[in-house]
């Protein structure tokens, strides 16, 4: 607007410029979209190991990877220490019920509890709004000592080391993959 006043009308500064155009009543019902909001969300920094525990689960691609080839497995129970970065995966296999929350649960429960793992009691578990985590996912964290924490897409962070590890398991079984001559 400053550029195209200055050129039609003699002694325009910018400031008289951003006076007019801010005393528009127009202006002043839509000046809030311009407000830059502070974030929703909040950093989580984990101090000790077991503290804080994302945990996602892995869908393999039917084009490339057939469960049909590998013992009936189609997906990955996959749990990560966030201080450490330790990573922990068990399989689920293919079927009804074989990815319910309860199976979910128990999986993350175990490769929690397993020894080596990096575990505390009073920590949290991080998590998408992924129906294996409804249901009795919540009451099985609670069990075992830790406390339940949905991070969705709209309202915080994802599960960062979650999806960061999926990210590279996915990419070391499309590598292994391509180099047995797999699509």
């Amino acid at each position: 607007i400053y550029n195209f006043m200055k050129t039609k009308y003699a002694n325009v500064s910018y400031k008289k410029v951003e006076r007019a155009v801010q005393s528009l009543g127009s202006y002043q019902k839509f000046q809030a979209r311009h407000v830059k909001k502070p974030k929703a969300r909040k950093i989580i920094v984990s101090k000790i190991p077991g503290e804080a525990i994302d945990t996602d689960v892995m869908y393999f691609s039917s084009e490339y990877y057939m469960p049909s080839r590998n013992e009936g497995f189609e997906a990955l129970a996959i749990v990560v220490d966030r201080f450490s970065g330790y990573i922990a995966v068990s399989p689920l296999l293919r079927g009804k019920g074989n990815k319910s929350a309860d199976v979910v649960a128990q999986k993350t429960a175990n490769m929690i509890n397993s020894s080596g793992f990096p575990s505390m009691k009073g920590g949290t578990v991080f998590h998408d709004n992924g129906v294996e985590y409804r249901g009795i996912f919540p009451d099985k964290m609670r069990q075992i000592g830790y406390n339940d924490v949905v991070i969705s897409a709209a309202a915080g962070a994802p599960s960062s080391h979650a999806e960061r590890a999926v990210g590279i398991l996915r990419k070391l079984i499309n590598q292994k993959l391509s180099a047995n001559g797999a699509k």
